[in-house]
């Protein structure tokens, strides 16, 4: 009995060795896959993504395009040359300190309450700028540059403004 014994518990102790040792090998051959997988991943978000050439955003819905416009603001040098399509509403205000006047078109998300947009500059002497507040059609290229302070903002520089 002792060595039907010997050899179960010989056996039970080949069986636990054997698991071990495959649990093992599938830990490192899942660590590895894991490994690569994550490598492939940050590859990928990491490779520089061509952004597009034009943005239509006058079919979108509000939400949409002022998720749009707030990340082209975020992520400004990304859409560095982009040419936008807009629907917005035409905003004047001016710096009493400094005495300028900035024109920008704003757009608002679905609910109304918050707005962002982009400051505007003139493509062209041709294009005139409607009354403070009027729902506008702009067509320009997104740019970026640093003003007069050393500050980095960015514009877009209509180069077709229409409104009714």
């Amino acid at each position: 009995m002792t060595k039907m014994t010997n050899f179960y518990l010989h056996r039970l102790i080949f069986r636990l060795i054997s698991r071990l040792f495959s649990r093992q090998i599938l830990k490192k051959v899942s660590h590895t896959f894991l490994k690569f997988s994550a490598l492939a991943i940050f590859s990928a978000c990491s490779a520089s993504q061509k952004m597009p050439q034009n943005i239509d955003l006058t079919q979108l819905s509000s939400a949409i395009v002022y998720a749009q416009v707030y990340n082209m603001l975020m992520e400004a040098e990304k859409f560095n040359g982009v040419h936008v399509k807009m629907n917005g509403i035409f905003y004047e205000n001016s710096d009493s300190d400094k005495g300028s006047i900035f024109q920008c078109v704003l757009v608002k998300d679905n609910t109304g309450c918050c707005s962002v947009g982009f400051d505007i500059l003139k493509g062209s002497e041709s294009i005139n700028f409607p009354a403070n507040l009027t729902e506008i059609q702009v067509e320009g290229t997104f740019i970026v540059k640093e003003d007069s302070e050393g500050i980095t903002r960015s514009y877009l520089v209509a180069e077709k403004l229409d409104w009714q």
